[in-house]
């Protein structure tokens, strides 16, 4: 679910008036002006006969809202969320701050210097308020890592950052007990603040009833017919049956098993079906709980290895409950590491075609990817000799030069490696090397240079991994490579054009205290890495125990 977790506005730094909080919708969209003048009808889309006419009035006389070039208003026009989230960051911050975030916040708030989130890049034209808005914990985006821009924003969403313009505290609001957006309707009708066109929980917020509950909320006009909370439900509407889960919270990384999902429905539930899946391990449990009847308003579901539904990587869980002739779901993810399937830490992949030429890579660990730069998605690929036209596959398609500097063609962005982080179950040598910590950097270049790393690469890969392994203040590390075939087994890459040389390094370490038990070690015999010949792949990373 989308998250605005909006600041009240009171006793902040550096906020604006309140009449500013929407006066920036005037210029969300390419067109929209101010007319020079106040008159009875600013619009010639918007007569005084309109439903909400005098509201889109007030924000016109207000500065809040402007019109469009043409002369309209367009009332019926649907606001998203990018548009949405530049009105409350204009508001909040000024123009100074939100202008200077992608600067000087970047390495706080990005995903690397050229994504905020998944499908949202530092060069979109609302990246600097997401970037604000980001700094500030006041949006945190969807469980797979995306922000959905261009998706149009819910009443609810809307209604928790209208309840800032309402005087008074703000509600407490929890999920204990209720849906989390009961606390925030319930505030906006007791003001009479909620328009009559507003018929559902999921109900897209328009221009014209985002006028209506501005001109409520500030002129304090309580004598207008308002919904409520019950209004919204509404008989036969399938918002009147819920489920939804409160623990643990989606998205969440766990190391131990069994865990619990807890979660609420409506009270007029007679069961409800779970159904666990973890595609890397070839999971699908479906299960029926067996604590949970007619008239429960809480549920639990028990997750655990032995019980088959659980796995390292990615596990999703969707919930549906039968409540009478309807079946709403919710659906979780959670990432689970059992200490046997290892998170890959920053694998990095160059690629150094011979001309510069179009490439696809894939790379699919056991336990899925859970993070990646460029974003991995669906492109469209030559399908090769005897296919008809390109084919849609998943993965990066890069234009990649000799330098090793690469485009991303689905959104023209540079980048100097591919980047991705997912779950293996690889296995580890069991004999390796102990390294002083003072002696990290030094043992990296020999061995890394051995391996086939040039120079670029070594000090990419010591810039992120000395820090990250000072961070474990160690005094010795026992480090030992994996071979490159326990990789291509466990985390495959597939590249087209296929090249000519591969080099992949990877390591796993555990942190000493001291020497004990490791006398007797065997040191690990390293094979050298392959003379760079022709189009080279290379690819580093590590086992990141976080």
């Amino acid at each position: 679910m989308f998250v605005l977790n909006i600041l009240k506005i009171v006793n902040m730094k550096n906020v604006k008036s309140l009449i500013a909080l929407f006066g920036v919708v005037a210029v969300i969209l390419p067109g929209i002006v101010f007319a020079d003048a106040v008159i009875d009808s600013p619009f010639n889309d918007v007569d005084q006969e309109y439903q909400y006419f005098t509201g889109i009035k007030y924000v016109y006389n207000n500065d809040i809202v402007g019109g469009y070039s043409d002369g309209t208003y367009r009332p019926d026009d649907l606001i998203n969320r990018a548009e949405y989230v530049k009105v409350v960051v204009g508001a909040l911050y000024e123009s100074s701050e939100i202008d200077s975030c992608l600067t000087d916040h970047i390495d706080e708030v990005g995903l690397g210097t050229k994504w905020l989130f998944q499908d949202a890049s530092v060069y979109e034209w609302y990246s600097k308020y997401l970037c604000e808005a980001k700094l500030n914990y006041l949006v945190g985006g969807y469980s797979d890592g995306t922000f959905r821009p261009v998706e149009n924003i819910s009443f609810v969403e809307a209604a928790k950052v209208a309840t800032n313009l309402a005087e008074g505290e703000l509600p407490a609001c929890g999920m204990d007990s209720e849906p989390w957006y009961k606390c925030y309707v319930d505030k906006l009708a007791s003001l009479n603040a909620v328009p009559d066109s507003i018929d559902s929980f999921d109900h897209k917020l328009t221009r014209g009833e985002l006028a209506e509950i501005i001109w409520r909320l500030m002129d304090h006009i309580t004598s207008q017919p308002s919904q409520g909370y019950g209004d919204l439900l509404g008989e036969g509407d399938p918002n009147a049956a819920f489920i939804y889960v409160t623990s643990p919270k989606d998205g969440s990384m766990l190391y131990e098993e069994p865990f619990y999902v807890k979660g609420n429905t409506s009270g007029d539930c007679s069961k409800i079906v779970v159904t666990a899946t973890n595609d890397a391990y070839g999971i699908k449990d479906v299960y029926t709980l067996q604590n949970y009847d007619l008239g429960d308003t809480t549920f639990k579901y028990g997750v655990k290895h032995e019980w088959k539904n659980l796995d390292v990587g990615m596990n999703i869980y969707k919930f549906k409950a039968y409540c009478g002739d309807v079946n709403p779901e919710t659906t979780v993810t959670y990432y689970y590491d059992a200490g046997g399937g290892v998170e890959m830490g920053k694998p990095v992949i160059y690629l150094y075609p011979e001309n510069e030429q179009e490439v696809y890579v894939n790379v699919e660990p056991e336990g899925g990817v859970t993070v990646s730069e460029p974003a991995l998605g669906k492109v469209l690929v030559d399908g090769g000799e005897g296919a008809e036209g390109n084919i849609e596959a998943f993965g990066w398609e890069v234009l990649a030069k000799p330098s090793g500097e690469l485009m991303n063609l689905a959104d023209g962005t540079l980048w100097s490696y591919l980047f991705w982080e997912g779950y293996s179950d690889v296995s580890v040598p069991s004999e390796g090397f102990v390294v002083e910590k003072d002696r990290l950097s030094g043992f990296f270049s020999e061995k890394l240079a051995y391996l086939g790393l040039n120079e670029k690469e070594l000090k990419d890969f010591k810039e992120f991994w000395l820090q990250k392994l000072a961070e474990e203040n160690g005094k010795y590390y026992l480090i030992s490579f994996v071979p490159q075939s326990e990789l291509d087994e466990h985390a495959p890459l597939t590249v087209y054009p296929v090249p000519d040389t591969v080099i992949r390094v990877y390591f796993d370490y555990k942190v000493l205290s001291n020497l004990d038990g490791v006398s007797g070690l065997s040191e690990q015999v390293l094979a050298k890495g392959p003379e760079r010949k022709g189009f080279t792949l290379v690819e580093w990373g590590g086992s990141l125990y976080r």
